[in-house]
């Protein structure tokens, strides 16, 4: 049985979020629900980057709107700042982290090279 490639938590962490997010993504289909998405092992190892995830995930976002929300979630406290009637619409649901980061100062360009 061969092992999965687990980044080595001592790497940079753009190296290490950019690894993760490749893993994440090749698990990805179609049919994965919300659920299975948050589970991945890839997806836990972003979460527990803490905070440092927060700008890379908006920028993620920014680049191509994804199922980050929960991981947001879980890093900002339980915030969400989607409307409910904007659920379930992944470029609205970008859109609203997206601005929130911008006024909680989680924009980072510097952040993101580290």
């Amino acid at each position: 049985m061969a092992l999965s490639t687990v980044p080595d938590r001592f790497q940079p962490a753009k190296e290490r979020f950019e690894h993760l997010v490749e893993q994440w993504k090749q698990f990805e289909s179609p049919s994965s629900s919300a659920m299975d998405l948050a589970m991945h092992p890839a997806y836990q190892q972003t979460i527990a980057m803490e905070p440092a995830a927060i700008p890379r995930i908006i920028d993620e976002l920014d680049r191509e709107p994804d199922h980050w929300f929960w991981a947001l979630h879980c890093l900002t406290g339980g915030l969400d700042p989607v409307p409910a009637t904007d659920r379930g619409d992944l470029e609205t649901m970008s859109a609203a982290w997206i601005k929130w980061a911008s006024e909680n100062g989680y924009s980072c360009p510097i952040c993101l090279s580290n």
